[in-house]
């Protein structure tokens, strides 16, 4: 959940309502960590991420569902935006062509 009664949660916000383009890591077999960037879209506290099927991160995630996701800081060490959670493979959301 982000705190939208402070700052930085309106900021965390606002910046995943606004970038399309984040940080996606998913572990692999052997536990070692998978970072990739991904098109994301934010909605209503959903991170949906669209993935070609037969995958190595949707092979990761049927594996082990619990995932990381980052936005790029602002090259200083700030502005950081890291989410944890547990994803889930969605096979009736609408075509990618269609959220937008």
């Amino acid at each position: 959940m982000i705190d939208l009664n402070t700052e930085f949660g309106q900021r965390v916000a606002r910046r995943l309502a606004e970038e399309r383009i984040g940080w996606l890591t998913t572990v692999d077999a052997t536990g070692t960590p998978q970072p990739r960037p991904v098109w994301f879209l934010w909605q209503e506290d959903i991170l949906l991420i669209y993935s070609r099927p037969g995958t190595r991160k949707l092979e990761h995630i049927a594996r082990n569902p619990r995932v990381s996701f980052n936005l790029d800081g602002d090259g200083l060490g700030g502005d950081i935006v890291v989410l944890t959670g547990v994803a889930a493979i969605n096979d009736s959301a609408p075509p990618a062509d269609q959220m937008l």
